[in-house]
């Protein structure tokens, strides 16, 4: 019996993605080289100072995982890593045991997974990510660790998927997304991080979405939804982020869903839903979010299901509950959202369920029929 009108699935947010998540991961434990567990299989503790050199065969060493120098008991200088067969995996510099300058990301396959520039453990500069048969992924800059300037994101087909700028790691300006199907899906504005501006969303065949306008990351104004075929899904209006106002949804063939009002995000005032049919399925008001008064629920086609009375979103008070027919099915009371005293449900032939009916107290059936 409780009609609710789910705020739009959109939300507000960026589009960042993990820092340096490939290279991090890769560097700790790499994928040929880890016991079950994710333990890495290491030779010996590293030096203080000088080469070093780690071996997935410790016996033979002759499969390298790892090689690089250590000054001070930290990694500098050229560090490279390998598959088990052999492939090179992963190779840069690091200085003072921190990701520096240029550092280069193989696939297992052997093709190019990643180039991404470093300064001393932040990302910074130009960033490449590549699908492993060869498509550009991701083209990216950053500055002392945060996505700053253009970003493009591709299909593995070369196809664009989403483009845009950074400004010190929020989204910023004008943003794009396409579907597979080379389509623009969603286009946005932002102002550092926060959604800002006209909203527009399409179906993969160009048909309008959802359409709104957002404030300092908050829907603000008008905002519709639509089905695929352009028909209205759900309109009203939107306040600071929060629901206001009338609000109507409909079903697919047009045929009204729901109607009623909303203030500061919560439904208040009357309320109504219908079934596909036209005929009024609920009906009854609101309270800051709450049920309150005597509600009724209905069969499609108008005969009555439930009629019940609640209180600050609680059931209280008698309830009756009819099948189509018109048969009674149940009869008993509420008191605060506890059912409590006589209760009698009904079997098909009109007699009462001695496995439920009786007498209940705080919701515990206390005595059989």
């Amino acid at each position: 019996m409780h009609i609710r009108v789910r705020p739009s699935t959109r939300r507000l947010r960026p589009c960042v993605q993990a820092l340096g998540r490939c290279l991090l991961v890769a560097i700790a434990c790499l994928p040929a080289a880890c016991d079950e567990g994710g333990a890495a299989r290491r030779v010996g503790a590293p030096p203080a100072d000088g080469p070093y050199v780690e071996y997935y065969d410790p016996g033979t060493q002759t499969k390298k995982r790892a090689e690089g120098s250590y000054v001070q008991g930290q990694k500098n200088g050229p560090w490279s890593y390998w598959f088990e067969d052999g492939k090179l995996a992963l190779q840069g510099v690091q200085l003072e045991g921190q990701f520096h300058g240029l550092w280069l990301e193989n696939w297992p396959s052997g093709s190019k997974r990643s180039e991404k520039s470093w300064v001393r453990g932040a990302q910074d500069g130009a960033e490449t990510t590549w699908y492993e048969n060869g498509a550009v992924h991701e083209r990216a800059n950053w500055k002392d660790g945060r996505r700053h300037g253009s970003y493009e994101e591709r299909f593995e087909n070369g196809a664009l998927k989403r483009q845009g700028e950074f400004l010190d790691g929020g989204q910023h300006g004008a943003w794009k997304t396409w579907h597979a199907n080379g389509a623009v899906q969603v286009e946005s504005t932002w102002d550092k991080g926060q959604q800002t501006g006209p909203f527009t969303e399409h179906y993969e065949d160009g048909q309008l979405r959802a359409k709104g306008v957002a404030v300092e990351g908050k829907w603000q104004g008008p905002f519709l939804e639509q089905w695929p075929s352009g028909k209205r899904k759900r309109e009203g209006a939107y306040e600071a982020g929060l629901q206001v106002g009338p609000w109507v949804a409909w079903f697919e063939d047009g045929a009204k869903a729901s109607e009623g009002a909303y203030a500061a995000g919560a439904q208040d005032g009357p309320w109504r839903s219908y079934h596909p049919d036209g005929s009024v399925h609920m009906e009854g008001a609101y309270a800051a979010g709450r049920q309150e008064g005597e509600w009724t629920v209905r069969h499609p086609g108008g005969a009555l299901h439930k009629r019940l009375s609640y209180k600050g979103g609680l059931p209280d008070g008698p309830l009756e509950e009819r099948a189509p027919d018109g048969r009674l099915l149940v009869r008993g009371q509420f008191v605060l959202g506890s059912q409590e005293g006589e209760w009698s449900f009904y079997l098909e032939d009109g007699s009462t369920d001695p496995e439920t009916s009786g007498v209940y107290k705080q919701g515990v059936r206390q005595a059989g029929g």
